[in-house]
Protein backbone atom coordinates (compact mmCIF):
# COMPACT_ATOMS: atom_id res chain seq x y z
CA UNK A 1 0.00 0.00 0.00
CA UNK A 2 1.26 3.48 -0.80
CA UNK A 3 0.03 6.80 0.58
CA UNK A 4 1.17 9.86 -1.36
CA UNK A 5 0.81 13.51 -0.37
CA UNK A 6 1.89 16.42 -2.56
CA UNK A 7 1.91 20.18 -2.22
CA UNK A 8 2.56 23.13 -4.52
CA UNK A 9 4.84 24.99 -2.15
CA UNK A 10 8.37 26.32 -2.52
CA UNK A 11 10.02 22.91 -2.67
CA UNK A 12 13.43 22.00 -1.28
CA UNK A 13 16.92 22.50 -2.73
CA UNK A 14 19.08 19.34 -2.98
CA UNK A 15 21.12 20.10 0.17
CA UNK A 16 17.94 20.36 2.28
CA UNK A 17 16.29 17.33 0.64
CA UNK A 18 19.36 15.22 1.47
CA UNK A 19 18.96 15.96 5.19
CA UNK A 20 15.17 16.01 5.46
CA UNK A 21 14.94 12.75 7.45
CA UNK A 22 17.91 13.61 9.68
CA UNK A 23 16.88 13.84 13.38
CA UNK A 24 16.83 17.43 14.70
CA UNK A 25 17.53 18.96 11.27
CA UNK A 26 15.19 21.88 10.60
CA UNK A 27 15.17 24.98 8.42
CA UNK A 28 12.87 26.81 10.82
CA UNK A 29 14.14 29.54 13.17
CA UNK A 30 15.41 28.47 16.58
CA UNK A 31 12.53 27.55 18.88
CA UNK A 32 10.06 27.13 16.01
CA UNK A 33 10.62 23.45 15.23
CA UNK A 34 12.28 20.33 16.63
CA UNK A 35 13.30 18.63 13.39
CA UNK A 36 11.80 15.36 14.64
CA UNK A 37 8.61 15.13 12.58
CA UNK A 38 9.97 13.56 9.39
CA UNK A 39 12.51 11.51 11.34
CA UNK A 40 9.67 9.92 13.31
CA UNK A 41 7.66 9.24 10.16
CA UNK A 42 10.69 7.61 8.55
CA UNK A 43 11.45 5.49 11.62
CA UNK A 44 7.85 4.36 12.02
CA UNK A 45 7.60 3.31 8.37
CA UNK A 46 10.82 1.30 8.64
CA UNK A 47 9.58 -0.44 11.80
CA UNK A 48 6.50 -1.61 9.93
CA UNK A 49 8.58 -2.97 7.06
CA UNK A 50 7.88 -0.03 4.77
CA UNK A 51 9.67 3.04 3.47
CA UNK A 52 9.24 6.77 2.85
CA UNK A 53 10.45 8.72 -0.19
CA UNK A 54 10.64 12.44 -0.87
CA UNK A 55 10.64 14.15 -4.27
CA UNK A 56 11.13 17.90 -4.33
CA UNK A 57 12.59 20.69 -6.43
CA UNK A 58 12.69 24.42 -5.78
CA UNK A 59 9.55 26.02 -7.17
CA UNK A 60 7.88 22.67 -7.88
CA UNK A 61 6.56 21.61 -4.48
CA UNK A 62 7.16 18.38 -2.58
CA UNK A 63 5.75 14.86 -2.87
CA UNK A 64 5.94 12.45 0.07
CA UNK A 65 5.18 8.75 -0.50
CA UNK A 66 4.83 6.25 2.35
CA UNK A 67 5.00 2.57 1.41
CA UNK A 68 3.50 0.13 3.93
CA UNK A 69 3.01 -3.65 3.75
CA UNK A 70 -0.55 -4.87 3.42
CA UNK A 71 -1.83 -6.56 6.61
CA UNK A 72 -3.35 -9.98 6.08
CA UNK A 73 -6.32 -10.80 8.37
CA UNK A 74 -5.65 -13.60 10.85
CA UNK A 75 -7.51 -15.32 13.63
CA UNK A 76 -5.76 -13.02 16.10
CA UNK A 77 -7.48 -9.97 14.58
CA UNK A 78 -10.70 -10.65 16.50
CA UNK A 79 -13.84 -12.77 16.62
CA UNK A 80 -15.92 -13.41 13.49
CA UNK A 81 -18.71 -11.05 14.55
CA UNK A 82 -16.27 -8.10 14.49
CA UNK A 83 -16.54 -7.39 18.23
CA UNK A 84 -13.45 -6.98 20.36
CA UNK A 85 -13.17 -7.41 24.09
CA UNK A 86 -12.12 -4.30 26.00
CA UNK A 87 -9.25 -4.96 28.44
CA UNK A 88 -10.24 -4.76 32.09
CA UNK A 89 -9.29 -1.29 33.30
CA UNK A 90 -7.94 -2.86 36.51
CA UNK A 91 -5.34 -4.77 34.46
CA UNK A 92 -4.00 -1.80 32.52
CA UNK A 93 -1.18 0.39 33.74
CA UNK A 94 -1.85 4.11 34.12
CA UNK A 95 0.88 6.27 32.60
CA UNK A 96 1.44 10.03 32.63
CA UNK A 97 3.25 11.38 29.54
CA UNK A 98 4.91 14.80 29.88
CA UNK A 99 6.47 16.50 26.84
CA UNK A 100 6.20 20.03 25.47
CA UNK A 101 6.61 18.73 21.89
CA UNK A 102 3.08 17.77 20.72
CA UNK A 103 4.38 15.41 18.01
CA UNK A 104 6.54 13.37 20.39
CA UNK A 105 3.79 13.37 23.00
CA UNK A 106 1.15 12.19 20.53
CA UNK A 107 3.38 9.38 19.25
CA UNK A 108 4.16 8.16 22.77
CA UNK A 109 0.50 8.27 23.81
CA UNK A 110 -0.67 6.37 20.71
CA UNK A 111 1.96 3.68 21.20
CA UNK A 112 1.14 3.16 24.87
CA UNK A 113 -2.59 3.06 24.21
CA UNK A 114 -1.96 0.22 21.74
CA UNK A 115 -0.64 -1.75 24.71
CA UNK A 116 -3.91 -1.23 26.55
CA UNK A 117 -2.49 1.33 28.96
CA UNK A 118 -4.55 4.22 30.34
CA UNK A 119 -2.61 7.32 29.36
CA UNK A 120 -2.88 10.94 30.53
CA UNK A 121 -0.81 13.65 28.84
CA UNK A 122 0.37 17.12 29.87
CA UNK A 123 2.89 19.52 28.37
CA UNK A 124 5.07 20.46 31.35
CA UNK A 125 6.13 19.62 34.89
CA UNK A 126 3.79 22.09 36.55
CA UNK A 127 0.74 20.44 35.01
CA UNK A 128 2.05 17.00 35.96
CA UNK A 129 2.56 17.99 39.61
CA UNK A 130 -0.87 19.58 39.69
CA UNK A 131 -2.42 16.24 38.73
CA UNK A 132 -0.41 14.30 41.30
CA UNK A 133 -1.09 16.73 44.12
CA UNK A 134 -4.81 16.59 43.30
CA UNK A 135 -4.74 12.86 44.04
CA UNK A 136 -4.21 11.30 40.59
CA UNK A 137 -2.09 8.17 40.80
CA UNK A 138 0.03 6.64 38.04
CA UNK A 139 2.19 3.55 37.64
CA UNK A 140 4.73 5.36 35.46
CA UNK A 141 5.83 8.89 34.63
CA UNK A 142 7.22 9.16 31.07
CA UNK A 143 8.77 12.61 30.83
CA UNK A 144 10.98 14.63 28.52
CA UNK A 145 14.20 15.88 30.09
CA UNK A 146 14.54 19.35 28.51
CA UNK A 147 11.33 21.30 29.17
CA UNK A 148 10.63 24.96 29.96
CA UNK A 149 10.59 25.77 33.66
CA UNK A 150 11.49 22.34 35.04
CA UNK A 151 13.72 19.52 33.79
CA UNK A 152 12.55 15.93 33.71
CA UNK A 153 14.84 14.97 36.60
CA UNK A 154 13.52 17.85 38.71
CA UNK A 155 9.97 16.75 37.93
CA UNK A 156 10.83 13.14 38.80
CA UNK A 157 12.14 14.14 42.23
CA UNK A 158 9.09 16.26 43.05
CA UNK A 159 6.69 13.67 41.66
CA UNK A 160 8.21 10.84 43.69
CA UNK A 161 8.03 13.02 46.80
CA UNK A 162 4.26 13.06 46.25
CA UNK A 163 4.05 9.38 45.22
CA UNK A 164 7.16 7.41 46.29
CA UNK A 165 6.06 4.32 44.34
CA UNK A 166 5.93 6.13 41.00
CA UNK A 167 8.19 4.73 38.27
CA UNK A 168 9.99 7.22 35.99
CA UNK A 169 11.36 6.96 32.45
CA UNK A 170 13.18 9.97 30.96
CA UNK A 171 13.10 10.87 27.25
CA UNK A 172 15.93 13.00 25.89
CA UNK A 173 17.27 14.16 22.55
CA UNK A 174 20.91 13.53 21.70
CA UNK A 175 21.67 17.25 22.07
CA UNK A 176 20.46 17.19 25.69
CA UNK A 177 21.74 13.75 26.73
CA UNK A 178 25.01 15.06 28.19
CA UNK A 179 23.08 17.23 30.66
CA UNK A 180 21.16 14.30 32.16
CA UNK A 181 22.67 13.26 35.54
CA UNK A 182 24.33 9.87 35.06
CA UNK A 183 22.93 6.76 36.69
CA UNK A 184 19.86 8.34 38.28
CA UNK A 185 16.97 7.30 36.03
CA UNK A 186 16.45 5.09 32.98
CA UNK A 187 16.74 7.15 29.79
CA UNK A 188 15.15 6.68 26.35
CA UNK A 189 16.95 8.57 23.58
CA UNK A 190 14.93 10.57 21.02
CA UNK A 191 14.13 9.99 18.25
CA UNK A 192 13.22 6.48 19.39
CA UNK A 193 11.57 3.58 17.63
CA UNK A 194 8.14 2.62 18.93
CA UNK A 195 9.47 -0.84 19.80
CA UNK A 196 12.14 0.78 21.99
CA UNK A 197 9.51 2.80 23.84
CA UNK A 198 7.33 -0.23 24.41
CA UNK A 199 10.24 -2.37 25.60
CA UNK A 200 11.48 0.29 28.03
CA UNK A 201 8.00 0.78 29.50
CA UNK A 202 7.44 -2.97 29.80
CA UNK A 203 10.72 -3.42 31.68
CA UNK A 204 9.68 -0.79 34.20
CA UNK A 205 6.18 -2.23 34.59
CA UNK A 206 7.25 -5.88 34.66
CA UNK A 207 5.65 -7.95 37.38
CA UNK A 208 2.26 -6.24 37.46
CA UNK A 209 -0.31 -9.02 38.05
CA UNK A 210 -2.77 -9.59 35.21
CA UNK A 211 -0.93 -7.22 32.87
CA UNK A 212 -2.56 -6.94 29.42
CA UNK A 213 0.08 -7.11 26.66
CA UNK A 214 -1.60 -7.15 23.24
CA UNK A 215 1.59 -6.01 21.48
CA UNK A 216 3.73 -8.72 23.08
CA UNK A 217 1.16 -11.42 22.28
CA UNK A 218 1.19 -10.38 18.61
CA UNK A 219 4.98 -10.65 18.52
CA UNK A 220 5.16 -13.98 20.35
CA UNK A 221 2.33 -15.67 18.45
CA UNK A 222 3.36 -14.48 15.04
CA UNK A 223 7.12 -14.82 15.39
CA UNK A 224 7.58 -11.45 13.70
CA UNK A 225 7.49 -7.79 14.43
CA UNK A 226 4.50 -6.02 15.81
CA UNK A 227 3.52 -2.51 15.21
Amino acid sequence: MVLTLADTGEGMPPEVLARAFEPFFTTRPQGKGTGLGLAQVYGTAQQLGGAVTLRSRPGEGTTVSMYLPRAEPTARDGPADGRFETPNSNEAARILVVDDDPQVRAMAVASLEELGDAVDEVLDGSDALRLLRAGSRFDLLLTDYAMPGMTGTELAGRAQAVDPGLGVLLMTGYADAAAVPAGTLPVLRKPFALDDLRSAVERLLAGRPGRVLPFRRAVDDGGGRGG
